[in-house]
């Protein structure tokens, strides 16, 4: 929360997977007093601060953006976001505990191979009656749309860029410094008390607006992929 203005060797500071998994278990929700915390934390007011961190490529935290604020507000009325999602139907993973593993269909999957999770497609409201009283022993669910911005087909997209101004493709600064192209993606997801998404690592940079609620990462060198076996 007091970090210098250019990042420094050593940044960000990292600890074993043993001393961070041993301290706060991965299966609980539960916060324990102290955590690893190796991220510069930023105020909006270090928009300058921020981005000598991501010119040096490191990762960090921003908090209270303007607008993120204001996406935040609306999406905290039920009502605001049950009529954002109507008339669709959506993927919505399911796994039969909290774990959620990435996997890709093959033409000749081994023996006995089964998918680790079911992929439905239903409405927003049947999502949340699903999550809604659903406890750790429960089947998991999360629900997960994309947003597009074409270029090319005026008719391909979705309220999301409304929603998240800063990713429109024609407003670049530290949130979002793709280069112009024709179409470009937003991930959003809704998940529940426990969801896990396993080790994997992404290949593009990624900026993660998290909007409501809590999201624990642990988050590791691209130096220590190996000892990962990614």
């Amino acid at each position: 929360y007091n970090c210098p203005e250019e990042p420094q060797t050593g940044y960000p500071r990292q600890w074993s997977a043993r001393d961070v998994l041993g301290n706060w278990n991965p299966n609980s929700t539960d916060i324990p007093n102290s955590i690893f915390q190796g991220l510069c934390v930023f105020e909006f007011s270090d928009l300058d601060k921020a981005n000598n961190y991501l010119q040096a490529d490191l990762p960090f935290v921003m908090r209270n953006t303007p607008d993120f604020l204001a996406t935040a507000a609306r999406w905290s009325r039920p009502e605001y976001v049950d009529e954002m999602m109507l008339g669709r139907n959506y993927p919505v993973h399911k796994a039969p505990t909290y774990q959620f593993t990435y996997w890709k269909r093959r033409d000749n999957p081994p023996d006995g191979w089964t998918e680790p999770t079911e992929v439905l497609r239903i409405p927003y409201s049947e999502y949340k009656d699903l999550v809604y009283d659903a406890g750790p022993d429960d089947p998991h669910y999360y629900l997960y749309s994309e947003g597009y911005w074409s270029s090319v087909d005026g008719e391909y997209r979705w309220p999301l860029f409304g929603e998240l101004p800063r990713f429109k493709p024609d407003n670049f600064d530290l949130y979002h410094e793709l280069p112009h192209q024709n179409w470009q993606k937003l991930h959003c997801k809704f998940g529940m008390a426990g969801n896990m998404a396993v080790l994997h690592f992404d290949a593009g940079r990624n900026t993660i607006v998290l909007l409501k609620g809590r999201r624990r990462y642990l988050l590791a060198d691209p130096t220590q992929c190996e000892d990962f076996e990614l």
